[in-house]
This record gives C-alpha cells, sequence and structure tokens, in this order.
C-alpha cells in the first residue's frame, strides 16, 4: 500500500471528514432573527416591570400626599380661622411634620384674597380681615415618610356664611318646628285664585245687568305669614303648639259685556276676606299642629332631673321676602302660653346650681334659612328690606331667644333691616337676651405637590366651620 493512501470501509465516514462537515456556524440571518424574538417576547415584560414600578411609585406618592392632606384637615376642624392664620404666618402649625434640614426648612404663609390680589389675612390690631374672597394657606417642604411636599390651603366662605348653630337636639326634650320652604309660594297662589273665587262669586252683585266676565289680572300686597307658637306648662304636663295663617290684600282686573259693549274694571279686597290656614296635618287636615307634649312622648313625671321637661324651641323657616311676595310682604312670630317656676332661674344662682335644682331659662331659638330658589340678587335685595316682626307674651319663668334675624344671608350684601323684637323682658319674667350664635362656614381645598414643582399629587375637599 502506497503511503498517504486513504482507506474508507465500505457504508461509513470518515471520522475527520465528519468532524470538519459539523464545525459549521449560525449564519448572520440566523442570529438576527433570534434576536429579533428575544426582543419581541422581552420587551412587553421590561414594559410591565417599569410600568409596574412607576405604579408603585405613584401609588405611595399619593399615599404620603394625602397623608399630609388629611392631617392638615384634621388640624384646621380644632382652631378657628383666625388662629389659623395666625399660625402660618409664625411658621407654626402643628398640622404637618415640618423638615429637620437646614437647607429644606419649612416655610408657611397666610394671605387673604381680594380678586387678583393678595395681602395680610391680619388687621393693625391682630384681628382677622373678615371680608376676603378666600384665605391661603400655603407650607413649602413638609414631610411625609421622608419625602418632601407643598401644600396649598384655601379657604373660602361659604354661599350662606351666617348660619345659625345647632345644637344637638332631642326630641324628649326639644320641640322643632321646620317650614317648608315652597309651602308659602303654595299659600300665595291659593290666596290668588280665592280673590278670583271673590270677584265670580259676587259679580252678578257688583253688576247686575252685565253678562259673563273675564278675569285679568290679580295683584296681591301686604302678603303676611303669621306663626304662632303657644306653650303650656302647669309643672306636669308640657305642650308645643303650633299653625301658620297668610293674609293678603289683592285687586282684581277684569272686563265684562255691557249693554254700551265691552267694560272693565278692578275690586280690591283686604286681608280679613283673603285668608289662608297653613294645613300641617294632611291625614286629618288639621291646621294646628302640637309638636311637644311630655306626658305623650314620655312615661312618668319626674321633672327636676329634667327628664321630661322642655328645655328648647326651635323654629327654622325661609323668610317671606317682597321680593318674591310683592310689596309690603312681612313674617310675624307669636309666641305665647304660660310657664311654671321651673323655667326661673336666678342670675344670683350659679349656672350649675340653678341646672340641678332644676332651673333653666326656656331656650328659644329662631333661625331664618337660605332660600334656594332666590339669585344672590334677589336674595340681598329680600335681605335688606326683610320685614320680621317677633312678639313673645310669655307668663311666668325665663326665657332666652337666639336668633340669626339681624345676619344677611346674602353673600353680597353686609347689612339687614333691623326685626322688631319685643316682649321679651316684660314685666322682668322674661330675659331680653338676643344671643349672638352665628357662625361661619367654609369650604376647604387642600392640594398637595412635589416639593418645588407644578405636579399636584392629592387633592383633598371639605369644610370647616368658625
Amino acid at each position: 500500500m502506497k503511503a498517504g493512501m486513504r482507506v474508507e470501509s465500505k457504508g461509513k465516514l470518515n471520522p475527520k471528514w465528519y468532524r470538519k462537515l459539523n464545525q459549521k456556524g449560525m449564519t448572520l440571518v440566523e442570529v438576527v432573527v433570534a434576536m429579533a424574538i428575544l426582543a419581541i417576547v422581552i420587551a412587553p415584560t421590561l414594559r410591565i416591570f417599569a410600568s409596574t414600578s412607576g405604579t408603585n411609585f405613584r401609588s405611595r406618592q399619593r399615599q404620603r400626599a394625602t397623608s399630609v392632606a388629611e392631617g392638615a384637615m384634621e388640624s384646621l376642624k380644632a382652631y378657628k380661622l383666625e388662629q389659623l392664620c395666625t399660625q402660618f404666618l409664625s411658621n407654626s402649625f402643628k398640622g404637618v411634620v415640618k423638615s429637620t434640614d437646614g437647607a429644606r426648612a419649612t416655610v408657611m404663609t397666610a394671605t387673604a384674597v381680594y380678586g387678583g390680589s393678595e395681602q395680610s389675612p391680619m388687621r393693625s390690631d391682630g384681628t382677622l380681615r373678615d371680608d376676603a374672597d378666600s384665605y391661603k394657606l400655603t407650607a413649602k417642604n413638609v414631610v411625609s415618610e421622608g419625602q418632601y411636599y407643598d401644600m396649598e390651603i384655601l379657604v373660602t366662605p361659604s354661599i350662606a356664611p351666617n348660619v345659625l348653630t345647632m345644637e344637638d337636639m332631642n326630641t324628649y326634650s326639644d320641640a322643632i318646628i321646620c317650614l317648608d320652604e315652597s309651602t308659602a309660594y303654595t299659600a300665595k297662589a291659593k290666596l290668588e285664585e280665592k280673590a278670583k273665587k271673590q270677584l265670580d262669586d259676587n259679580f252678578a252683585s257688583y253688576h247686575p245687568s252685565a253678562t259673563s266676565h273675564t278675569i285679568t289680572g290679580v295683584t296681591i300686597s301686604a302678603f303676611k305669614r303669621v306663626i304662632d307658637i303657644e306653650v303650656n306648662d302647669n309643672g306636669t304636663v308640657q305642650t308645643v303648639v303650633y299653625k301658620v295663617t297668610y293674609t293678603c290684600k289683592a285687586q282684581v282686573s277684569y272686563t265684562y259685556g255691557a249693554s254700551t259693549g265691552s267694560t272693565s274694571g278692578t275690586r280690591n279686597y283686604d286681608e280679613t276676606v283673603l285668608k289662608y290656614e297653613e294645613v300641617l296635618d294632611v291625614a286629618s287636615g288639621a291646621t294646628e299642629l302640637t309638636v311637644y307634649d311630655n306626658s305623650a312622648t314620655i312615661s312618668g313625671t319626674e321633672l327636676l332631673g329634667r327628664i321630661s321637661k322642655l328645655n328648647h324651641i326651635y323654629l327654622y323657616y325661609f323668610p317671606v321676602y317682597s321680593s318674591k311676595f310683592e310689596t309690603g310682604a312681612k313674617d310675624e312670630i307669636n309666641i305665647t302660653g304660660n310657664l311654671t317656676g321651673l323655667y326661673d332661674y336666678l342670675p344670683a344662682m350659679s349656672h350649675k346650681d340653678s341646672k340641678v335644682k332644676g332651673y333653666d331659662p326656656l331656650q328659644i331659638t329662631v333661625a331664618k334659612q337660605l332660600a334656594t330658589v332666590l339669585t344672590n340678587v334677589e336674595l340681598n335685595s329680600g335681605e335688606v328690606g326683610y320685614d320680621v316682626k317677633v312678639t313673645g307674651s310669655l307668663t311666668g319663668g325665663e326665657v332666652e331667644l337666639q336668633t340669626n334675624l339681624t345676619e344677611n344671608l346674602s353673600p353680597m350684601g353686609s347689612v339687614t333691616a333691623t326685626p322688631s323684637i319685643s316682649g321679651f323682658g316684660s314685666g322682668k319674667t322674661v330675659q331680653d337676651s338676643v344671643l349672638d350664635r352665628v357662625v361661619l362656614l367654609y369650604n376647604v381645598e387642600i392640594h398637595v405637590y412635589e416639593a418645588n414643582t407644578t405636579n399636584e399629587v392629592a387633592t383633598f375637599i371639605g369644610t370647616m366651620n368658625e
């Protein structure tokens, strides 16, 4: 056999040649395709991880910022607005966590906003400016879980800033009277219909020879609502009953056919003819309603423990304004009845001792409410010219009258007509004490931003009372 000759076994590959054939690598096309497939699979996964991470971060941001807003809101409710402004001006508000980093110190400000301008919320005498459109309180670099935020608080007087404080009511000891807003409008319409009926019923006597007539208009004047509240107490049984009566004057215009052709005429009717008593109990048709009766609601007659003693009468009502009820519209509230020695509060005796002995003045609250059917202009006009008369005629015991009748419920005005209040103090049996129980209601917006940016992270909306 010659040197270098290759010998192959039949049907078998030479191992050296086999190894050479399998040393071939991946082509460039295969590599590109593999990378493309890998990118298609991995990219969505990376996006999911990135999105989840971002969502978690934003969620933590909102949670921390919300904690800042909620903590501030709780503290706002604990102080009067004047105190809050003073705290922000002195950088002493404790409703947020302050920075301990000297380079990023917490800084607070307070301003009163008038239109597009801002000025100090405090007068030179240290009292709050109470005529601002709103108040802006800011705190920069407050801390929550190690992160820094800026907070802005906008405090705006409500559209009905003057409301009477409502104490905790108790049906066992308090008589509560609430008059519906629409009732007076219904009564006015009924009186107009009654005026028309007066003309229809009496037309034949006015014009015996006339043919059919047509009413062309009704003009209402001197519309008056009278609210009568009667209190009776014999030392054991105590009741409070009320009724509501409407009266007015009316001029009815009409035309009718006569022998000489068509003729027009007018007829005037006074309040003795046009009178309407409001139905207070639809089921029975009653125009007089008992709103308190201790013998019917509470068993037993233990009075000195004040278990079944009448303590407070609340009257909440919507005023009758001339702007909606014609010229001369007015309200009249009469409180009459008798009281026993259970209400003989003695100023010389301490208030605490007075209550222990069962003696305490009967509290009466008369509160006008904000009419929702009026524009601000109509409400202000009605408030400025509002005619209301409150008369007390109670024998025995003492009474304290609390009212918001001197307040203007419109956000546009600052004065109102002076109410006529009499009969509280006659014969020294009743204390002449019209107490100022008016408080302010504010709308509050708290905005929290990432520190030194305009990126708002959380918003909190609520209310606070003065």
